[in-house]
Parts: structure tokens; C-alpha cells; sequence
């Protein structure tokens, strides 16, 4: 139990970077009680697909490059725990024979390789 716990608390603290966790349990606020890194992602998203057949400005491409960089992050330290803690406690639980979990691959971002502004 203490693995277990030990682990939703990490992927409890990764989670909490792009959604308000806490407001899970109320639909309405879940809907309205989004992350800072949600909110930009997609302020910087409506930013550039707004200006009506105008390239981004300087300003624009700066923020999506930060959010962009903020997502990267966010991925990787989930990824990570995909790739070690999960496997972890996936062999842990079997050799204690309780139930494992299953999460997937690792998520990547299709066509993101070019970054912003390619």
C-alpha cells in the first residue's frame, strides 16, 4: 500500500501541472478550474490561429514557444514515470500478487518535432 500510495501521489503531483485535480469531483469546476499550463497552451493556440491569414508576431511566437516548452516538460516528467515508476510497481505487485496497472505507451506529440513557427 505504501508503493501504491507513493506513486499516486507522483502522478497526483504531475497532474496537478495541467489540471486542478481537486476539481475532478465537481463537473462544473472541472470544466472551469483548469491550469495555468492548459490556459496557455491554448491562449497561445487561439494567438496564432486568430490573425485572419497573418503570420504571428514576434510576441505571439514567444509565447507559444513557452508554452510549448512548459508541454515539453510536462511530457517528459510523465513520461518518465511511465517509463520507470510504473514498471516499478507493476513488478513490485506482481511478486506481492496484487493487481498491477496498465498505462500505456508514452505520450508523443505527432508532428511537433519542427517546433513552433515550422
Amino acid at each position: 500500500m505504501a508503493q501504491a500510495r507513493a506513486l499516486r501521489k507522483k502522478l497526483g503531483a504531475v497532474a496537478e501541472k495541467v489540471i486542478n485535480v481537486a476539481a475532478l469531483k465537481d463537473p462544473e469546476a472541472g470544466l472551469h478550474n483548469l491550469a495555468r499550463s492548459h490556459d496557455r497552451l491554448q491562449r497561445a493556440s487561439r494567438a496564432v490561429a486568430m490573425p485572419y491569414g497573418q503570420a504571428p508576431t514576434p510576441l505571439m511566437m514567444e509565447d507559444v514557444t513557452a508554452a510549448k516548452k512548459e508541454l515539453d516538460a510536462f511530457l517528459a516528467e510523465f513520461n518518465e514515470l511511465l517509463r520507470t515508476d510504473v514498471p516499478a510497481f507493476n513488478k513490485f505487485a506482481l511478486e506481492k500478487g496484487a493487481g498491477t496497472l496498465f498505462a500505456g505507451n508514452p505520450i508523443e506529440l505527432k508532428g511537433a518535432a519542427a517546433g513552433p513557427g515550422h
